[in-house]
């Protein structure tokens, strides 16, 4: 079933990877409805490669998506999400794949208005099981 909407991935290591292949491969997304930011200037070409959309700064990405994939160490959230504050807009669903952190967390970054999704992919997700 495809779906008409846009996806932004904060992150793009090898979950971020396997996620957005995952979609791609099973025709559930296009790769022009998929946006990647990732601090590595490398993620961000391969994100390319695969005729995804890359940006320059997660306040871009930010604006380019519906739904926000947030696909960074749980260490590194809160520095990945601060440009965020302020500037993304409620109506984008927030979905983490960052192990051991709450979605009060992800409130805190970003705002009280903020509908935020936890899930916790596992190596057969990775696989296409």
């Amino acid at each position: 079933m495809a779906v008409d909407k846009q996806l932004g991935f904060l992150g793009f290591g090898n979950m971020g990877l396997a996620i957005a292949r995952g979609l791609l491969d099973r025709a559930t997304m296009r790769p022009e409805q998929l946006t990647v930011f990732d601090v590595d200037e490398s993620k961000r070409a391969a994100a390319e490669a695969l005729g995804m959309g890359a940006v320059a700064s997660t306040k871009a990405l930010g604006q380019a998506c519906d739904a926000l994939l947030v696909a960074v160490k749980p260490q590194n959230a809160a520095e990945a999400l601060k440009p965020l504050a302020g500037a993304l807009e409620p109506r984008v669903l927030v979905i983490s794949i960052c192990a051991g952190l709450s979605t009060a967390f992800f409130r805190e970054q970003l705002g009280e208005d903020f509908r935020v999704v936890r899930v916790m992919p596992n190596t057969p997700a990775l696989v296409g099981a």
